[in-house]
């Protein structure tokens, strides 16, 4: 099992935040450059390299932009705390 998920320090993560944004931005390129040179070197079959590359878009594209749409609507659904009369 392959996971494709990872934590910044800001919850229960070892990245920094700014090591994670490093990361991701250069996950997708990277993948698609080793993917290309070892399907054009013979070492990779085509089918392999597009699920590596679709993957990898799923993990560096959608999944963030979901986590934070989910993140959003979870934030408008919790009341916001009410101040106390003393």
């Amino acid at each position: 099992m392959i996971d494709l998920h990872v934590h910044s320090t800001a919850s229960d993560g070892t990245l920094a935040p700014e090591a994670l944004a490093l990361f991701t931005s250069t996950q997708l390129p990277l993948v698609l450059a080793i993917t290309t040179v070892a399907r054009e070197t013979g070492h990779m079959r085509s089918s392999t390299a597009a699920s590596l590359v679709g993957a990898a878009v799923l993990s560096t594209l959608v999944f963030p932009i979901l986590g934070l749409r989910l993140r959003s609507a979870m934030r408008a659904e919790v009341p916001a705390p009410t101040a106390v009369a003393a």
